[in-house]
């Protein structure tokens, strides 16, 4: 009788501790994305790897790093955590739109072209996702599907 009862009790702290951290990761990511567009890559790693310090399977933290790591020009990196966030999140427009960006600079336009897929599964109307898969496309010199996707992307976003 107890040991259930501090079974129950040892089950309520953890999901209030989860959903404590999952607050303060959110807060971490927030701040995290604030630090990248005022230039402070350096900032914005710091707290992604704090989040996953305590949550390896956390996708923003995943899919901000992986943005980090691109800007700073190390796609390795990028590669592994775009990766990460897409495995743990393949919802993700943002996640996929980041892998197909990191295969692009890799030249490996299939697989750009196969995440930019991905993120048009999840938002059929991204402008990003089909400007991003006409460039994946013309890489591979499949023009007319490149310039169909070009039409596209102008068509939901003229300016």
């Amino acid at each position: 009788m107890l040991l259930s009862i501090f079974k129950q009790a040892l089950r309520g702290s953890r999901s209030r501790r989860s959903a404590e951290q999952e607050r303060v990761a959110a807060a971490q990511l927030q701040r995290a994305r604030a630090l990248q567009n005022t230039g402070d890559v350096a900032g914005a790693r710091v707290l992604c790897e704090g989040i996953l310090s305590h949550d390896h399977s956390h996708p923003g933290a995943h899919c901000l790093l992986g943005a980090l790591f691109g800007q700073e020009g190390d796609l390795d990196k990028a590669l592994i955590h775009f990766t990460e966030a897409v495995r743990l999140a393949p919802e993700s427009e943002e996640a996929n739109l980041g892998l197909g960006n990191v295969y692009r600079l890799r030249d490996v336009p299939e697989a750009a072209a196969a995440s930019y897929r991905r993120a048009l599964a999840v938002n059929a109307d991204s402008p990003a996702a089909h400007y991003s898969l006409g460039l994946a496309y013309s890489d591979a010199r499949r023009y007319s599907e490149a310039a169909a996707e070009f039409r596209k992307a102008i068509e939901l976003k003229p300016s």
